[in-house]
């Protein structure tokens, strides 16, 4: 998958938060963007923490910092 979470806690520490912006970001299209989105809902859970991020897939994507 292009899109893994270190990947994603990069974008984060850079000011890249929106799946919208990932996207353009990994350059994939946005639909890619929320597979990968579902696929790590399905994988991990709504709420999961990935080395000391706290991520919520309810809504899209929401991470902060532990």
């Amino acid at each position: 998958m292009i899109v893994d979470l270190d990947s994603i806690i990069a974008c984060y520490q850079a000011g890249i938060r929106t799946p919208w912006e990932m996207s353009d970001f990994f350059e994939v299209s946005e639909s890619y963007m929320w597979k990968a989105i579902d696929t790590y809902r399905i994988k991990r859970g709504i709420d999961f923490t990935y080395k000391g991020y706290k991520f919520n897939l309810n809504n899209g994507l929401t991470m902060s910092k532990i």
